[in-house]
């Protein structure tokens, strides 16, 4: 009986010491400053994205994510809510050449093959964020 016990306290200790390391990683804010780039295949045009966002973000995010497949104006709604969240800058500029700044106005007036390119990068980027939080609250590591 006693043997149990010596080998039961070390891996209490070693339990315990992995949730407080792991829950002091992952209990903080989400970091407003980190972004990524996206670049166009010619090199030319980028959206800048968030590389984080909070819960309440996410919650916001997922309460307008399609319950089926037929729904288009929810799907719609969804990736465009999740630019507003997301976006920190783009390269789109006026004919003037001054920048236009990435409201989700111009983000809907935009050419549609802008707007696929666009929604396709947020479709990437959104997994991206999501996986990432998944992972965290799941304790696999990070890539």
């Amino acid at each position: 009986m006693r043997e149990g016990v010596n080998f039961l306290l070390p891996l209490l200790i070693f339990i315990a010491f992995f949730r407080r390391f792991q829950m002091s990683r992952m209990f903080r804010r989400a970091n407003r400053q980190e972004t990524v780039r996206y670049t166009t295949p010619d090199g030319e045009d980028y959206i800048e994205l968030r590389s984080e966002l909070s819960k309440g973000e996410v919650n916001e995010i997922l309460k307008r994510a399609p319950r089926g497949d037929g729904d288009v104006d929810a799907g719609l709604d969804f990736i465009s809510t999740f630019f507003e969240r997301a976006i920190v800058s783009w390269s789109a500029l006026d004919d003037e050449g001054n920048p236009i700044p990435p409201t989700i106005d111009e983000y809907l007036n935009l050419e549609a093959a802008a707007g696929q390119w666009i929604d396709t990068q947020l479709a990437q980027h959104l997994n991206k964020v999501i996986g990432r939080e998944v992972d965290e609250q799941e304790g696999k590591p990070l890539s």
